[in-house]
């Protein structure tokens, strides 16, 4: 049997049917491009904390009921994918993903955001379209979603 080289291997995608993730997936340290969309995951190894350079993870069209907790540990990330799966909230740790610049949520059951999103100052484009939310977070209207001049924000369309 061969074995892949982990030490170079920069983009990994499994765009299948998986409903779990080995632990070894951790050992990519080299990794800049996760991309597990199309799948049937529910949650996510804590392994994957060991991806320090990893800037892009697309989780897009799984069955994920939260947004997994090592996700909040992975903070050289600077685009998420998140649509289409069935996450009802967004934990206050997603200031540890201080370097996003794209955050996509839409297309699940999120019905309220947390005010420590503020905290993201990178991010230019945030979309929430067709969720359940109905308030934004109260804080100064600086600090809310326009830590970029020039970002997006996308809420329910009209």
């Amino acid at each position: 049997t061969s074995k892949f080289n982990e030490t170079y291997l920069r983009t990994f995608a499994l765009n299948n049917k998986l409903q779990s993730l080995p632990a070894e997936l951790g050992c990519l340290s080299e990794l800049v491009t996760l991309a597990l969309s199309e799948n049937s995951l529910t949650s996510l190894p804590d392994s994957l904390d060991s991806l320090k350079m990893l800037r892009m993870l697309d989780l897009r069209h799984n069955k994920l009921r939260e947004i997994p907790p090592v996700v909040y540990r992975l903070t050289s990330l600077t685009t998420l994918y998140l649509r289409f799966n069935r996450i009802t909230t967004v934990e206050k740790d997603i200031r540890n993903l201080s370097k996003l610049t794209m955050l996509r949520l839409r297309y699940n059951r999120l019905s309220a955001i947390p005010k420590s999103l503020a905290k993201c100052r990178e991010l230019e484009e945030l979309n929430l379209e067709n969720n359940n939310i109905s308030v934004l977070p109260e804080v100064r209207q600086v600090e809310v979603f326009t830590p970029k001049m020039n970002m997006k924000v996308l809420l329910q369309p009209c």
